[in-house]
């Protein structure tokens, strides 16, 4: 092989690859679709039959209509004349042509066979005898018998003139029917017969329905023997009437087979439709249909018919779809094509195939599911009223739906109970006899109990309550719960159901039922749910009224009024026994009361003015004092706590607890005047210190006088501005009335004053004094430090900045800052501190004084500037004040 020949091979390899795949995938594509075009051309075969044996369905019953209307026609008028019988007929057949015949047939003894007979030929039928067929099948004069059942009137006469006279109860057939209905007193169809009146080959059927000489009346076999009257009679071509009933449905090519099944003796069709023209029986293509086949049983007259649909060819030929083939030839050309087309296809095909799924489930489900909820609601419309009833007990409770249960399931045995919330233990309120002769608990013992162990509830009746979760078993010994654990003498558990009562996922109580008489189902499960809900909320219901009972053994116990009114009357509605304690009223006195009446101070207009902020949800509740009239015309100091409640669906109304205060007041009282005495003593104390204060300042004075040294004259002066400032406080403190605090702006005022004062006289130039001083209010242990630390600054400030008269300015500012702290600036624009001084370390008594009143008494700190004058500014923690006011 040449390199060339090579290199070709190697450039298509790679090709090779993606024609497998692009084959490959266009096959599978091919059968795909293929598959799915026989499920879609089933389902909807599936529907087109299932419409068809309804629409026989449908018209069969209306057939059966016009043979309840002919009785009731019979039951209401009584004596029928064959005019009277044509005329009511002739609409009947006029809407359902296709029905052969509706006949009058009487019961005629022997003895009125010839009065019947004579009869009929006066009203124009002359050659009219009974009739009946002979061992060849001939129609020949009916024999002897004790009673007939002729064929006596018939409508409409054209094409059933053979039929006239022919006695009913001459063939087996015909007879065992009228036997039936005659036994029944219900509707009986025949089996197929050939008509008397038949020209063709199709088969027929007759529906006899007795009429009674009083239609009110329930007779017995034997009575009715001698009070019947005869039967309405329907005779209807099978072959007519199914034709009949789908003649307006499409796709004729479904071949439809129709079967007695009641007939035990001839399995072959009754009837059957054929969609292929050229076929006469369809034997072949009912034994060549797979399994595409539908099948439904119908009711006819109390006999029992199977149809059977199966597509017959033309049908599945002319649904198939070309798509495949499509696939198959476009596949190998545009592979990449195919593979996005498939992911498309196959999400499409889920989707079809769950549609037909919920079809066909929907449809074979339907008449079931309505019929069993139908039955449910009208069970749980019974209970609702009854299960939540305020009057019943839990026991009685758990006694209705133990019985509502059992019914519903069909089942022998069960135990409707209660879970203990503290020990978790199942309490059987009621439960059925479950237990043989050795059973040790006698009828009227029907409460049993379950406990809980370390490990959860033990066996099948606890699977539920472990899971919170229902479950049913109709073979118990292979569920994986199940332990061999009941005792001697208890029924075998041959099927077992269990739900458990949650609210909330909180485990309430449980439904266990055992034994149903056929196999537990889904559908009792749901049933039994929609019960166990009921039951929960009746177990809350029970346990609410009981707490609601403790409550109001509880506030009927406290010695506080408990009061509820309305708001829009504002009549009261409930009141406790502390209420009617205190207004000295009875209950049903307060019922017809308002608060008005027992508080004498309020009018309607201010009452609502007052309870408006709870109306517009401002505050959730409202204390305050005031009085309460008593029955006896006592005035009782109370206090109210008043709170709006609306809830919703419920009318809104207030709750008003109100508390007898006269021991209280009284208290308050006898503490208001200690407190008083207290305060005067205070008051005193702080004048005497202030007096005292003074008396030491004069003496420092009057000791000044003699004292010729300049310096030591400066000292008693500042010793003495120190003593004024202290006194000064006290003084404040003495004419506050809150002993606690004094006004420190007032007092910064007149202590600045007053050292202006004292130092004018001493040679003090004009200076200006400008203060800028929040509201501030400080105590005592605060105010003596800080007094002392401004008398300090001002004084130095007078002393030293404004030297030989000169004029000036001295600024003081006090302010709140932020985190409660408290600034001090002192300043001026005098000559300054002389340069190099240090106020930390200087043996100056002042300054000492400036940096240990900041420091260690008022826990602060100073910053002292010197640039065009003298700054200081002190800061400080406020201390946090409680108020004492003076009443």
């Amino acid at each position: 092989m040449s390199k060339k020949q090579t290199a070709s091979i190697k450039n298509f390899l790679p090709v090779i690859p993606v024609a497998i795949a692009g084959f490959l995938l266009s096959l599978y594509l091919f059968t795909h679709e293929l598959n799915r075009d026989q499920k879609v051309i089933k389902s909807e075969f599936m529907k087109l039959a299932h419409d068809r044996v309804l629409s026989v369905e449908t018209g069969i019953y209306s057939y059966l209509q016009t043979i309840r209307q002919l009785k009731a026609f019979y039951d209401t008028v009584g004596k029928v004349e064959r005019k009277d019988f044509r005329k009511f007929v002739k609409p009947l057949l006029s809407y359902h042509s296709d029905i052969q015949a509706l006949e009058w047939i009487p019961r005629v003894p022997q003895s009125e066979r010839k009065s019947y007979e004579e009869s009929a030929r006066k009203a124009g039928f002359q050659d009219f005898e009974f009739i009946e067929r002979d061992v060849a099948g001939q129609l020949v004069r009916a024999s002897q018998r004790d009673e007939y059942f002729p064929v006596y009137f018939v409508e409409p006469l054209k094409g059933n003139e053979p039929a006239l006279g022919y006695n009913l109860a001459s063939d087996k057939t015909r007879l065992e029917a009228l036997t039936g209905s005659r036994k029944s007193g219900m509707m009986v169809a025949t089996s197929r017969i050939s008509l008397v009146q038949e020209r063709g080959n199709q088969f027929g059927f007759l529906v006899f329905m007795p009429v009674y000489e009083n239609s009110s009346v329930v007779v017995s076999d034997i009575a009715a023997q001698s009070i019947l009257k005869g039967f309405v009679l329907g005779v209807f071509r099978v072959g007519d009437i199914i034709r009949n009933s789908i003649k307006d449905l499409s796709a004729e090519e479904i071949d439809m087979f129709v079967y007695d099944i009641s007939d035990k003796e001839n399995k072959s069709p009754l009837y059957f439709h054929s969609s292929n023209l050229q076929s006469n029986n369809g034997i072949d293509a009912l034994e060549n249909t797979g399994n595409v086949v539908f099948s439904e049983t119908i009711d006819v007259a109390d006999r029992q018919w199977t149809i059977v649909c199966i597509p017959g060819p033309e049908f599945i030929s002319t649904r198939n779809s070309i798509l495949p083939r499509i696939y198959l030839i476009v596949g190998f050309g545009i592979t990449f094509f195919i593979v996005f087309y498939l992911l498309k296809s196959m999400r499409r095909t889920a989707e079809i195939e769950m549609e037909v799924a919920n079809r066909t489930k929907e449809l074979r489900e339907s008449e079931e599911r309505l019929k069993k909820e139908a039955m449910v609601n009208k069970a749980m419309a019974d209970l609702s009223s009854s299960l939540l009833s305020a009057e019943l007990s839990l026991k009685e409770i758990s006694e209705i739906v133990l019985n509502k249960s059992i019914a519903l399931t069909e089942s022998s045995h069960g135990v409707v109970a209660e879970v203990d919330q503290n020990t978790g233990e199942v309490i059987g309120h009621t439960l059925t006899n479950m237990m043989d002769r050795e059973c040790k608990i006698t009828k009227d013992e029907q409460t049993i109990s379950f406990p809980k162990g370390p490990e959860g509830y033990n066996a099948l009746w606890g699977h539920a309550l472990n899971t919170k979760e229902s479950f049913f078993t109709n073979n118990p010994r292979k569920h994986f719960s199940y332990k061999d654990c009941t005792p001697q003498g208890h029924v075998k558990i041959e099927r077992y159901l269990n739900v458990p009562a949650v609210i909330d996922d909180r485990l309430v109580g449980q439904i266990a039922l055992a034994n149903s008489k056929r196999d537990y189902t889904e559908e009792d499960v749901k049933v039994i749910e929609k019960l166990a809900v009921i039951y929960s909320l009746a177990i809350e219901r029970t346990k609410a009224v009981k707490d609601i009972n403790i409550l109001k053994r509880t506030l009927d116990q406290t010695q506080d009024g408990v009061f509820l009114f309305d708001f829009e009357t504002l009549t009261f509605f409930y009141i406790n026994h502390g209420a009617l304690k205190q207004t000295g009223y009875t209950a049903d006195e307060l019922f017809n009361m308002t608060p008005l009446d027992i508080k004498p101070e309020f009018t309607e207009e201010s009452f609502r003015k007052m309870i408006a902020p709870l109306l517009a949800g401002e505050c959730e509740s409202i204390t305050f004092e005031t009085v309460h009239k008593h029955k006896n015309g006592a005035i009782t100091p109370v206090e109210i706590v008043l709170q709006y409640i609306a809830s919703p669906g419920e009318r809104s109304r207030f709750i008003a607890i109100v508390r007898d205060i006269t021991e209280r007041k009284k208290m308050e009282e006898q503490i208001r005047m200690s407190l008083k005495e207290k305060e005067l003593l205070l008051g005193e104390i702080h004048h005497r210190v202030k007096n005292n204060l003074a008396i030491v300042s004069s003496i420092l004075s009057m000791q000044r006088n003699y004292i010729t040294d300049q310096k030591h004259q400066e000292l008693f002066i500042d010793t003495e501005s120190r003593i004024r400032s202290m006194a000064l406080i006290h003084e404040k403190l003495y004419r506050s009335k809150d002993l606690a605090r004094i006004d420190f702006r007032e007092y910064v005022e007149s202590l600045s004053n007053s050292l202006f004062n004292t130092y004018k006289t001493a040679g003090l130039g004009e200076v200006a004094l400008k203060a800028d001083i929040d509201e501030i209010f400080l105590g005592i242990d605060t105010a003596v430090p800080c007094g002392l630390l401004l008398n300090e600054l001002i004084t130095n400030s007078l002393k030293h900045a404004f030297p030989e008269s000169r004029d000036g300015e001295l600024r003081i500012r006090m302010h709140k800052g932020s985190n409660n702290h408290l600034e001090l600036v002192v300043s001026d624009n005098g000559v300054g501190m002389p340069k190099g001084l240090d106020i930390l370390n200087t043996e100056s008594l002042g300054y000492q004084l400036i940096v240990g009143l900041s420091g260690s008494q008022l826990g602060g700190e100073i910053e002292v500037k010197s640039e065009g004058g003298t700054e200081v500014r002190a800061r400080f923690p406020l201390a946090e004040m409680v108020s004492h006011e003076i009443c």
